[in-house]
């Protein structure tokens, strides 16, 4: 009965446990096997090896990546963690401080109380905003698709709006001869309103850097990487 209701219990956390649930089983069977081996039967150990290996393979499946849309100005997922990444400047996505606020007060929501939020953005160029002229500049050469189809892209700063921090930006796509725009505000930061952004946001910067080489940030890096922890 024991290994039954044992097998019915992990069946059961695997098919609609939590995440958390089915990490604390794992753990739980893997330590109840380790600390009672010497005593087990073949047949149990038979039955520990079978639960433990299933468990392990739908555990790393299910728990590892776990996909879900929402606006990042606002959602709940009802857990926390110790690290939370907004890559590929996503931030630069958002326009006002409102939103940015919005944003941080989400990310401390569902970071652990020693957790850590990295965020990128790039180091802004003026030299490159003071020249944006509109036109269009091939970023990416062709290429062909497995489809047989070919595609490059450019890219164009429609305007710049030096109040706001916002690049009126398009990307524009050549794909089998078709012509796809999108168009987008982005948001430019410098390092010093973002320390200060970070601290209303109820943050502090634990390290910036320059580059995803954790090289220094210095005049002409391409980028602004923060670790931050709340305050």
């Amino acid at each position: 009965m024991t290994e039954i209701s044992l097998i019915d219990e992990l069946e059961s956390t695997i098919s609609s446990g939590t995440v958390e649930r089915r990490i604390e089983s794992l753990w739980h069977v893997t330590d109840l096997f380790i600390t009672g081996a010497a005593q087990y039967s073949d047949d149990q150990i038979a039955v520990f090896d079978d639960v433990i290996g299933r468990l392990a393979v739908q555990i790393e499946a299910k728990a590892r990546v776990k996909l879900a849309q929402y606006d990042i100005r606002n959602f709940d997922l009802g857990l926390t963690f110790p690290l939370i990444i907004a890559p590929f400047r996503v931030v630069q996505h958002l326009i006002t401080v409102d939103d940015q606020l919005q944003f941080l007060g989400t990310a401390a929501r569902h970071l652990t109380p020693t957790g850590s939020l990295i965020f990128d953005v790039f180091n802004p160029r003026f030299d490159a905003l003071t020249s944006a002229d509109g036109v269009e500049r091939e970023d990416t050469p062709e290429l062909q698709l497995p489809d047989g189809r070919t595609l490059r892209r450019g890219a164009r700063v429609t305007r710049v709006r030096w109040v706001d921090q916002v690049s009126e930006t398009e990307l524009i796509y050549y794909v089998g001869g078709k012509r796809y725009v999108q168009a987008f505000d982005m948001r430019w930061y410098l390092a010093a309103e973002l320390q200060h952004l970070l601290a209303r946001g109820g943050f502090r910067v634990r390290e910036m850097y320059g580059d995803f080489a954790r090289g220094p940030l210095v005049d002409g890096s391409p980028e602004i990487v923060l670790i931050s922890e709340r305050s």
